[in-house]
């Protein structure tokens, strides 16, 4: 279930009420009946609530702007393994760099985030965006090409 409303500062200001929106009956309905993952888009700094997400059973989380907005190693170390997130390099900044950046960044977010038990989607993920933001498409399969030579997971299995 692909929940299309962007977290706004609203969440970051009243978290509360913002859990209890996403928390509707029928968001609630459609994930315990029919067993859908949930994906939540945000291009906000939402790493306040995310611990919270997690407890209401987010599955996927889409953050086109990981470095923009928050630290990769912050995320990994706190949420890593217990969230998927589906993300790319950075759509504001990196993914106009040159390819080593690109390289270095999609290397970066495969190291912090890639984990068992959460996940990483990673790669070019809005194709509205190579339009509209004119995004170079050498840059997107620099970006794609990375993500496929550093996206084997290198962290083991946790002892449970």
């Amino acid at each position: 279930l692909m929940l299309g409303q962007n977290v706004s500062q609203q969440a970051s200001l009243f978290p509360q009420t913002y859990l209890d929106n996403f928390l509707s009956q029928d968001t609630k309905f459609f994930l315990t009946k029919y067993g859908m993952h949930a994906i939540l888009h945000s291009d906000e700094k939402i790493h306040p609530i995310i611990e919270d997400f997690i407890d209401v059973g987010l599955d996927v989380i889409n953050i086109p702007q990981p470095t923009s907005l928050f630290t990769l190693p912050f995320l990994g170390e706190n949420f890593g393994g217990k969230i998927c997130f589906l993300t790319c390099v950075d759509n504001q900044t990196t993914i106009y760099s040159s390819n080593e950046n690109i390289r270095f960044e999609a290397k970066k977010i495969v190291d912090c985030l890639g984990r068992f038990n959460g996940g990483l989607i990673a790669g070019w993920i809005d194709p509205c965006d190579t339009i509209a933001l004119k995004v170079p498409l050498e840059n997107i399969r620099a970006a794609c090409e990375a993500f496929k030579e550093f996206g084997l997971y290198h962290k083991m299995w946790e002892a449970v």
